[in-house]
């Protein structure tokens, strides 16, 4: 079985993207950027097999912050499909980050909501099975991670969450709920992370959270779930190592105190007993 999915060639969508400038009008429309915006949206993830290109649109749409529109549309479409097919690919993942450092954390977290969402895996074949190679992957490896194999497997945890945060984060955390012993193994493995991934963990924890589909309270009716427990624990010990996004987690906290819920708080103390 190959470990590696299968790109189709994508000459003709390069063809199309020269046909497209040639069909332009007048000489002045040329270098319309809306224009050209819309040939590089069709490419999509198939800009994955052009890294040096998708650099180069990457630090030019950078430039692009009083066209947010535009900004939103090519990182949706292009920058975060294509890094899912990068092949653990740091580099282009700290390049995609320069888009999104500056944007306020709920619009952030709306971007990779819809990135990591089933409907764009399923959106084409290639990163359907991008997701089906990963998702086996990362349990892999999460099986045999332990605290004295963390410098083995942890490296190649982050290889993958370079390229394929949401799979990872998703799998793991899913993980430490029936496994508390994974807690200190997966946090020590964090060392290996980019900063575009450390966000993303941030809205993955959230997000998970949020499920509704899931008892806040043991059978008894009076004691916290256990996976609220183990979720406290890993937040409390990943927020003191590392420097993540803290505002979105908070906000949900507020939200759930307002609504009148007070199970969330536990999490909240746990990460501030532990930092102080």
């Amino acid at each position: 079985n190959k470990e590696k999915y299968q790109i189709p060639s994508t000459n003709f969508k390069i063809s199309l993207l020269k046909t497209l400038v040639k069909k332009q009008s007048q000489p002045s429309q040329l270098f319309n950027f809306e224009t050209v915006h819309k040939a590089i949206i069709y490419l999509g993830h198939y800009l994955s097999e052009y890294p040096c290109l998708l650099t180069k649109l990457i630090r030019i749409y950078k430039t692009k912050n009083d066209q947010k529109e535009l900004l939103f549309n090519f990182i949706q479409r292009c920058a975060l499909p294509s890094l899912n097919l990068t092949d653990g690919s740091a580099p282009i993942a700290n390049e995609v980050w320069t888009l999104l450092e500056d944007l306020p954390f709920q619009i952030r977290f709306s971007l990779y909501k819809d990135w990591i969402s089933e409907e764009c895996w399923q959106s084409h074949a290639t990163l359907a099975q991008a997701k089906q190679i990963t998702s086996s992957k990362c349990r892999w490896l999460l099986k045999r991670l332990t605290k004295e194999n963390v410098k083995q497997y942890g490296r190649q945890i982050g290889r993958i969450s370079h390229s394929n945060p949401g799979i990872l984060f998703k799998i793991a955390l899913v993980q430490i709920q029936k496994y508390d012993n994974l807690i200190l193994p997966i946090v020590e493995s964090l060392r290996y992370m980019t900063n575009l991934a450390f966000d993303i963990l941030a809205f993955c924890i959230i997000d998970e959270l949020q499920d509704e589909s899931k008892e806040r309270l043991q059978d008894d009716g009076a004691s916290i779930a256990t996976w609220i427990q183990a979720m406290a624990q890993f937040c409390g010990q990943v927020y003191k190592k590392h420097d993540m996004e803290l505002g979105g987690l908070l906000l949900m906290i507020a939200d759930q105190l307002k609504s009148g819920t007070s199970i969330e708080v536990s999490i909240l103390q746990d990460v501030m007993d532990r930092m102080t």
